[in-house]
Parts: structure tokens; C-alpha cells; sequence
């Protein structure tokens, strides 16, 4: 089992980034986050 953060400096680039990895396999965990610089978070999780 793996774990990443996707982390990108806006939302459009965020859902291009996790649409990729969904398609590789990944499978996003909790909602999208916002840390205190602006940038837009997604965890994954890929369990093959």
C-alpha cells in the first residue's frame, strides 16, 4: 500500500494531477485541502 500528497498551486492543476493517478490506479482519500500558502492538497492511497 502507498501514500502521496498531491500538492499543486491550483485547483485546475490539482484535478489534472489526481485524475492522473486515478487513472494509474490511485484512489483519493478525504477532500481537498488548503494550506496556509494557497496550495491545493489531495491524499492518495494505491493499493495494487
Amino acid at each position: 500500500m502507498e501514500y502521496t500528497l498531491v500538492k499543486t498551486a491550483t485547483y485546475k492543476g490539482l484535478i489534472k494531477e489526481v485524475n492522473e493517478l486515478i487513472k494509474q490506479g490511485w484512489i483519493p482519500q478525504g477532500g481537498v485541502m488548503e494550506d496556509q500558502n494557497g496550495r491545493c492538497l489531495q491524499a492518495m492511497i494505491n493499493t495494487n
